[in-house]
This record gives C-alpha cells, sequence and structure tokens, in this order.
C-alpha cells in the first residue's frame, strides 16, 4: 500500500502510487522537504486532497477473501470531496469508520468491506497553514478531538466540521505511511488506533506521537458502489427494512416502492460478480439471518462485517437492458425471494433453493 498523498493538483507516480521517483525511495531529509513542498501547494490552492489511491481492494481483506476487483481505479489527484478515499490503519489493516454517520459517534477501525461509513476525503481548515479535516464522504461531518482536550487519551467523534483545532489535523510522514498530528495541546499529539490493537472496533483516540504502529496510515481506494432500488419483478413492491429500523438483525420485506431511505440501497462491487447490498437507512448489509444454509431463512440486515452471509453473487436474468438480476447468498448459494411468492405489503424476504419463480428476480433501479 502506498503512503498518502497530500499534492494539490499534481500528478503522482501511476504505477508506484508513493510521493518519490519511480525507483527511488527518499529518505527523511527529502521526505521532510517534500511534506514542506506539498503544505505549501496546499496553501497556494487552498485545500488538501489525498493522492492516489493503492491498488489493494477492501474486500482482499474480508473474511470470505473473495475475488479481487479488477476494475482499474482513477489515479488521478482530484479535490476535496471528488477523491473519497479508505483510511487504512498500516498495522491492523483495517479502515477508519464510524457506527453510524450522526454526530458523536465513536471513530473506531473495521474491516474494509464497502461499508459507506468508512469513505473519507481531506478538505483545508482554516487553523493553520497545510491543516487538513478529515471528512465523512457520507455525512460531511468531521472527525474530532472530543470536548478539544489537550490529554493523551481524549476519544475521536464525528463533529461539525470547521476551522476548529479539535477537527484540524497536520499529515506527517512517518516510516511507510502517515501520521495524523491533533492541534488541540501544545505539544503534537497523534491520531492513533488504542494501542495499536488489531481487534475490529478498536477505537481511536489522540495520544503521545511515537511512530507506535496504531499511529501509522495509507490509503486505499474503496470498492466501486452505485446507488440503486431493489424492486421484486413478481410483486413490484421494494426491498425495505422492517420499520425503518437501524437495529442488526431488522427484517428484510418488502413494500410499496416510495422512495423512503431506508428503500434505497448501494450496491459494493467486491470482484468476480460479488456484492454487498447496503441500506442507506442504516448502513447494514443485506444478510441471511444467523449466516443459516436453511430454505426459507429471514433476509435481514446486519453489521457489514465482510462475512460470506453479507455477501451476494450478482447475475443478470435476460438481456442487460432488462436490468434484472438473482441475488445468492454466498454462503448458502440460495436465492433472494419473497415468501410464498406473496404480493402483500410487509412480505418477509427469505433464501431459497433457485426456482422458474418471478419473485426471485429483482430489478435494480438507480435511485439517484
Amino acid at each position: 500500500m502506498s503512503r498518502m498523498d497530500t499534492r494539490v493538483g499534481t500528478q503522482a507516480d501511476t504505477e508506484s502510487g508513493t510521493w518519490h521517483r519511480r525507483g527511488a525511495r527518499p529518505g527523511p531529509g527529502r521526505a521532510a522537504r517534500a511534506l514542506v513542498a506539498l503544505l505549501s501547494a496546499a496553501l497556494t490552492a487552498a485545500v488538501a486532497v489525498l493522492g492516489p489511491p493503492a491498488h489493494a481492494a477492501a474486500a482482499d481483506r474480508a473474511p470470505h477473501a473473495g475475488p479481487a476487483r479488477t476494475t482499474a481505479p482513477d489515479r488521478a489527484p482530484r479535490l476535496g470531496p471528488a477523491q473519497v478515499v479508505n483510511i487504512v490503519n498500516t498495522h491492523s489493516k483495517l479502515c477508519v469508520e464510524t457506527p453510524t454517520s450522526a454526530l458523536g459517534q465513536p471513530v473506531r477501525q473495521g474491516r474494509c468491506f464497502g461499508k459507506p461509513a468508512a469513505r473519507w476525503y481531506l478538505q483545508a481548515s482554516g487553523a493553520s497553514t497545510g491543516a487538513v479535516n478529515l471528512v465523512s464522504a457520507v455525512s460531511g461531518t468531521c472527525v474530532g478531538v472530543e470536548n478539544s482536550s489537550p490529554t493523551p487519551g481524549a476519544a475521536l467523534r464525528l463533529a461539525p466540521c470547521g476551522s476548529g483545532t479539535d477537527v484540524s489535523f497536520r499529515i506527517v510522514p512517518l516510516g511507510d505511511g502517515v501520521g495524523f498530528q491533533t492541534m488541540t495541546s501544545v505539544r503534537p499529539l497523534c491520531l492513533e488506533v488504542t494501542e495499536s490493537s488489531t481487534t475490529d472496533g478498536a477505537a481511536l483516540r489522540q495520544w503521545e506521537c511515537n511512530q507506535q504502529p496504531g499511529s501509522l496510515f495509507t490509503q486505499q481506494q474503496p470498492p466501486k458502489q452505485w446507488g440503486t432500488t431493489v424492486v421484486n419483478t413478481h410483486s413490484g413492491k421494494c426491498l425495505s427494512i422492517l420499520d425503518r429500523s437501524g437495529a442488526d438483525g431488522a427484517r428484510a420485506i418488502q413494500r410499496t416502492c416510495a422512495g423512503a431511505t431506508d428503500q434505497r440501497w448501494q450496491v459494493v462491487e467486491l470482484g468476480g460478480g460479488n456484492v454487498a447490498v447496503v441500506n442507506d437507512n442504516s448502513g447494514k448489509c443485506l444478510a441471511i439471518s444467523n449466516g443459516s444454509l436453511d430454505n426459507g431463512a429471514n433476509a435481514n440486515q446486519f453489521s457489514c462485517d465482510g462475512y460470506r452471509f453479507h455477501t451476494w453473487a450478482l447475475a443478470p436474468v435476460g438481456p442487460p437492458e432488462g436490468g434484472t438480476y438473482t441475488l445468492a447468498n454466498l454462503r448458502s448459494g440460495k436465492y433472494l425471494g419473497i415468501r410464498g411468492q406473496s404480493t402483500e405489503e410487509g412480505a418477509q424476504a427469505e433464501q431459497w433453493d433457485r426456482t422458474t419463480n418471478a419473485d426471485q428476480v429483482w430489478r435494480l433501479m438507480p435511485s439517484g
């Protein structure tokens, strides 16, 4: 993986994706001079961006170890929201994320699996020359030090963006990655995975800058994804979540299409025809209850952890222009359908062996 590139309006090495010239690794002196040049460029352009992403795909580290994504990444740097990346701890290989996009949510690390809450971009902060905000691409809120605390150990949470020191960071080269220095203290403190943990869900905090493994980060390009409504071709109703719940285990049902947020989904391409189907309202993945292998097992939503029962094989049915597909659960091999081929409001989505019934065929309609 490459370290993060904060250059503005310049083309990075398209093969290595790093700051250095092809075939040469800069020493500490050159890295420091390069950083000064980069931050000067950021001041001139009044914006800082992440540079070209590494080739590694989020799905490659998911427990199901699905095929690598074959879509070639766009390696040209862009300004602000156009350059969305995953921020990955080089030690744990887990992505910086939040449980939801709500203000006050803790910043943590989790499996890289195309989660919306693991998508970030940089924007310039007015706190000082070269300072940046780490902005959630989902909510437009920023990583912030809780209560602007100057104390080591202070938690990191989503906060309103701005030029305050609590939401402003300096990017510094550290080893094979970069560090994010916080600005709430006179002496430099750094963003760190608590105690350099490799555990899924470990919180991030403000801590001493000692080049500890938990303080080193890099970037990778998120999987390609696209917004859709998932319409059952038998009933004409939309795949939805019962009571628009945000909870793990909430059941997937069909309901009259009304444009509700729980009826909008992100299809995240994981390679080899495999996808995650992520609910826009909850940020959780379409799954099969308890990873069951049984016919008739309920479809529900669950936190996107990269397991096979959260992953689906998407296959076209009929001509491509028809936009109709089957969804087969990667763990069970069974197909998403509607219980009893019902056309009723609120009927349960379930898995079943492949049949010729239309309730197992879904039309994916762009949701904007």
